[in-house]
C-alpha cells in the first residue's frame, strides 16, 4: 500500500522546487487531501517530525481514495445488478 500511495503522492504533488513559492502545492484531488492533513498535523502535532507527517498524510489520502473506489465500486455493481433483473424479468413477469 505505501508504493502506491507514495506513487499516488508524486503524480498528485508539485515539489517545492518547482512551484517557486518554497513551499510544496497539490496537484490533484488526492493532492488536497494530503495537503490539508499536513497542516492539520502541524497544529495538532507538533511534536511529530516531517517524516511522521508525511506518512500520516499518505496514509489518510489514501484511505480517501479507497473510500472512493469503493464507493464507485458499489455505483457500478447496483447498476449491472439492475440490467441483469431488467433483462431476467419482463414487464409481464412483473406484473403477475
Amino acid at each position: 500500500m505505501y508504493v502506491l500511495a507514495d506513487s499516488m503522492f508524486r503524480k498528485q504533488w508539485i515539489g517545492k522546487k518547482k512551484t517557486g513559492t518554497g513551499e510544496g502545492e497539490p496537484n490533484g484531488r488526492y493532492g488536497e487531501v494530503y495537503a490539508a492533513r499536513r497542516t492539520r498535523t502541524l497544529q495538532t502535532h507538533p511534536d511529530w517530525t516531517d517524516s511522521h507527517r508525511h506518512k500520516d498524510a499518505l496514509r489518510v489520502m489514501f484511505k480517501r481514495f479507497i473510500a472512493d473506489l469503493w464507493e464507485r465500486w458499489i455505483d457500478l455493481s447496483n447498476e449491472v445488478g439492475q440490467h441483469i433483473l431488467d433483462a431476467q424479468y419482463s414487464d409481464a413477469d412483473l406484473a403477475a
